[in-house]
């Protein structure tokens, strides 16, 4: 039942038991409020009196607080449908799946600069994925050594991870566009192998 359902019914409740203090009042003190306003003023019709206004407040003090809960309740439940707690693990997957677009962005531009770089952050997202598989070390070689035949895509990690390597460590290494999309396929077959991008 959605939250208009329920806030109906709690109100046709509210309304019922309000007739029904209502008409209690009226069936305990009809015939003294009748008696009172024609008959001259005494100690005791101004008791009955003070009684019969004392439940009105009552009755007005049960509204107040049902009514007050009800808001609550609607309050809460917009506060928990604007501000409900994203999944962790479906956001991670977003953010790694435009990571991915962005690499291969980079990689199907004609600026061999951009081609570097696409290498670059495809590495640096297998150390993230590393790290968050918790395979340990202090460079990506080591945390790839820890992963030995923890998945069949390992060997292509390596092969990727070396054009890497060529790029940041040989300053005359000649990336093409062909060794570039050949790299970032090994990458995205140990993605894909992880879950880490469809």
């Amino acid at each position: 039942m959605n939250l208009k359902g329920l806030q109906f019914i709690e109100i046709v409740a509210v309304v019922i038991v309000l007739a029904a203090i209502g008409s209690g009042i009226w069936h305990t003190y009809g015939n003294e409020l009748t008696s009172f306003a024609s008959a001259p003023l005494s100690f005791g019709s101004f008791a009955a009196t003070l009684e019969v206004i004392s439940a009105m407040l009552i009755a007005v003090f049960i509204f107040v607080m049902v009514y007050s809960y009800m808001r609550f309740r609607t309050i809460r439940h917009h506060e928990h449908h604007h501000f409900k707690p994203i999944k962790t693990e479906s956001k991670q997957a977003d953010v790694r799946r435009v990571q991915w677009e962005v690499i291969l962005g980079h990689a199907n531009s004609e600026n061999h600069a951009e081609w570097r770089l696409a290498i670059m952050e495809a590495d640096k997202m297998l150390e993230d994925v590393l790290d968050e598989r918790g395979y340990l070390g202090e460079t990506i070689g080591e945390k790839l050594k820890a992963a030995q035949g923890r998945f069949g895509t390992l060997s292509l990690a390596w092969e990727a991870h070396k054009v890497r390597n060529q790029i940041a460590h040989e300053q005359q290494f000649d990336l093409t566009k062909r060794m570039t999309h050949t790299a970032l396929a090994q990458y995205r077959a140990v993605f894909e192998e992880l879950g880490i991008i469809g």
